[in-house]
């Protein structure tokens, strides 16, 4: 990966799994790191990474379908690093019960998958517009465009997730680079 040396990355679901190996990877390239999750234990994850590598890795807890958390976080992230060069929406719930699935279910995902996707890039923008360059990261899976049986909620959320066209519309009047 070349020219990351300095730039400032967000990855959200950072604490574990995916996210954890993204924010390793892009330490290791001199990426100034920020982990966002809401499981406490992204903080060890951020100090091994940060060990391991020998760059900043900051985390911060955060509930992402907060509007109020969203916004002081980034709010942080400018004042602490001056800026933003690359979101990597990571954080995802998956709730796998079929037609079991309640209406708490159902809105944890649209709360999470959703919601809080939209609430993380809109307030990233401001810091990534800032530097009038970018880059957002939307991850998925490939069950967004598959037709499992009985995961129609998931595949639904997935693929409304990552066919974002009116944030896309707004990106595309900067020099912000989004991929699904």
């Amino acid at each position: 990966m070349r020219g990351l040396l300095s730039k400032v990355a967000v990855v959200t679901g950072g604490a574990q799994g995916l996210g954890e190996a993204i924010a390793h990877r892009l330490s290791e390239e001199g990426v100034t790191v920020w982990l966002l999750d809401r499981d406490e234990d992204g903080k060890d994850t951020a100090a091994r990474i940060q060990n391991h590598t020998e760059h900043q890795v900051y985390f911060a807890q955060i509930d992402i379908t907060d509007e109020a958390q969203v916004q002081a976080v980034f709010a942080k992230i400018q004042e602490q690093s001056g800026g933003l060069d690359i979101l990597v929406n990571n954080a995802a719930v998956f709730v796998f019960k079929g037609v079991e699935a309640t209406s708490e279910d159902w809105k944890q995902i649209v709360d999470v998958n959703v919601i809080g996707t939209s609430l993380v890039t809109k307030h990233a923008l401001p810091l990534l517009n800032k530097n009038n360059h970018g880059s957002i990261v939307n991850l998925s899976s490939i069950s967004g465009g598959s037709r499992w049986p009985f995961r129609y909620r998931f595949c639904l959320l997935i693929f409304l997730n990552t066919d974002d066209f009116e944030t896309a519309a707004f990106i595309s009047r900067s020099q912000i680079k989004m991929e699904a």
